[in-house]
């Protein structure tokens, strides 16, 4: 079901996905000034960039999504685990897939809250992607 529901998202062209939500501090059409590679997908809201040579975490701002099952998880007393968990794994694998160069990994520009670099409570860096 939840598949159903997310074609419509993963049939956009790139170009058309980054048209689906442009920060309010960043004009429209504004390239971001350094990209980074996208080398994992962890889950529908949590990635890893490759940045400065170093792996960096990244928990996605504006994203909110079911929890894997999995046997531990730091939001696993807050927030069930359930099979959708997997399913926006698959989603958010596929769609930044799609905005990847052919043969290379995807790539994405960060933007703060407020300007300024700030981590959530698991130490991952929050940020939105463009």
């Amino acid at each position: 079901m939840l598949a159903a529901l997310l074609a419509p998202l993963l049939a956009l062209a790139p170009s058309q996905a980054a048209d689906l939500h442009v920060p309010s501090d960043l004009p429209a059409g504004t390239p971001p000034a350094h990209t980074f590679e996208v080398t994992r997908v962890v889950d529908g809201d949590t990635i890893w960039i490759e940045r400065g040579g170093e792996r960096e975490k990244l928990r996605l701002l504006n994203v909110d999504t079911e929890e894997k099952i999995s046997s531990w998880h730091p939001d696993s007393t807050s927030k069930p685990q359930t099979v959708f968990g997997e399913e926006t794994k698959i989603w958010a694998k596929e769609l930044f897939e799609s905005i990847a160069e052919p043969g290379e990994r995807p790539r994405v520009g960060l933007l703060f809250p407020g300007g300024r670099e700030v981590r959530g409570r698991y130490g991952r860096l929050l940020a939105e992607v463009i």
